[in-house]
């Protein structure tokens, strides 16, 4: 049904666009000079007029336009002791009307979803809307930082190249980065943050300047995990593939306890390895939560069965951490358990055996904040 339809817009454009094109011509043998730019004016009124008359697309008068502008544009390139030929002028509008619907056609055969549901107005208007808000907020903030007497905090900055990254200004977000990094006290996640947002401004190729800034967060802490990765990545673009499979293993090793972070770091070194026949990573294992049939137990019991069921098994992990200590999201889960159950003093004993973990952490890792947090709430 959609495609008979678009069949028959494509015609009815195809003939509205050809219109002008078509009239007979009271001119049977021009040549090129000052004729041919009236002639060529003239079409483009004509095109203006139709336009405005409803009888032809916008998309469509601008192909004809163009097509007629670089034909005037031609004429002053030495162009002009050829013969103009009325009929050749046609052709090549012909072949721009049928431009504009084949690929049109063409690429929504490949692209489009006539079944898919369309998006709401109103729902695109919140998103443009939402769109500009940030780009004003953004920009304000970076006249704000720029008009500063010192160039504006380094946290101003780091905001700003964060928010250009979560509008895929990756180019503007480099910037931001790269002024904080070029300040004295700069830590290993203002330079892997520059890294990352140089590597997506070049569609995730690894520049030797990005490649500085990975090997500059490395240097500050060997633990940041986000630097190794791209390093790894790096290697992998320069057929470097065991480098790549091992700087990945090597940062694995240094944690004992599970981090969110592993599975991805596994994955690629699995893949690189499977190439080189390396052994794939063992990842420390992930804790575990209550099952599904605990849950779903819990969800039947009475309210004092619920408790003593959450204290067993808030009791069941600070047993397993006093055996692992070094679980740094373990001690989180406990602190907040605790907190939930009203025992602010063990909560603030769990948020307190997290804080040396914590304090391994680069500062954009949000368990950072959360033990900080924690503490001063208890």
């Amino acid at each position: 049904m959609i495609w008979g339809a678009a069949f028959i817009l494509a015609l009815i454009c195809f003939g509205i666009l050809l219109h002008p094109v078509l009239r007979p011509s009271q001119t049977k043998q021009l040549v090129h000079g000052e004729t041919a730019l009236e002639i060529y004016k003239d079409q483009l009124a004509e095109i203006d007029r139709d336009l405005a008359r409803g009888l032809i697309a916008e998309s469509d008068a601008a192909v004809a336009r163009l097509e007629i502008q670089r034909r005037i544009l031609a004429m002053g390139k030495g162009v002009q002791k050829r013969p103009f030929s009325p009929t050749s002028n046609r052709i090549i509008m012909i072949i721009a009307a049928l431009f504009v619907p084949i690929v049109g056609v063409g690429v929504y055969s490949i692209t489009g979803s006539p079944d898919a549901q369309s998006m709401p107005y109103a729902s695109r208007s919140e998103e443009v809307a939402q769109a500009r808000e940030i780009n004003d907020l953004a920009q304000r903030l970076r006249e704000k930082l720029t008009n500063h007497a010192d160039e504006g905090p380094s946290e101003g900055w780091m905001l700003l190249g964060q928010t250009y990254m979560g509008m895929a200004r990756y180019n503007d977000a480099a910037e931001a980065f790269r002024v904080v990094a070029e300040r004295e006290g700069a830590d290993s996640v203002v330079f892997s943050r520059y890294g990352e947002a140089l590597i997506a401004a070049e569609n995730g190729n690894i520049t030797p300047l990005a490649e500085t800034q990975l090997d500059r967060a490395l240097e500050l802490d060997a633990r940041n995990p986000a630097p190794s990765y791209y390093k790894a990545l790096a290697f992998q673009q320069r057929a470097d593939l065991q480098s790549a499979y091992q700087i990945l293993a090597d940062r694995v090793a240094l944690d004992q306890t599970w981090q969110p972070w592993m599975e991805s770091f596994a994955q690629l070194a699995n893949d690189i390895g499977a190439q080189i026949d390396r052994p794939a990573l063992t990842l420390p294992e992930r804790p575990a939560g209550p099952s599904a049939a605990d849950m779903q137990a819990a969800q039947d019991m009475d309210a004092d069965e619920r408790a003593a069921f959450i204290q067993s098994m808030v009791t069941g992990l600070a047993e397993r951490l006093a055996q692992d200590p070094n679980d740094l999201d373990g001690w989180l889960r406990l602190a907040r358990a605790y907190q939930v159950l009203g025992e602010t003093a063990k909560a603030k004993e769990a948020f307190q055996s997290a804080k040396p973990l914590a304090d391994k952490l680069g500062n954009d890792d949000p368990r950072k904040e959360i033990v900080a947090q924690g503490l001063a709430q208890n």
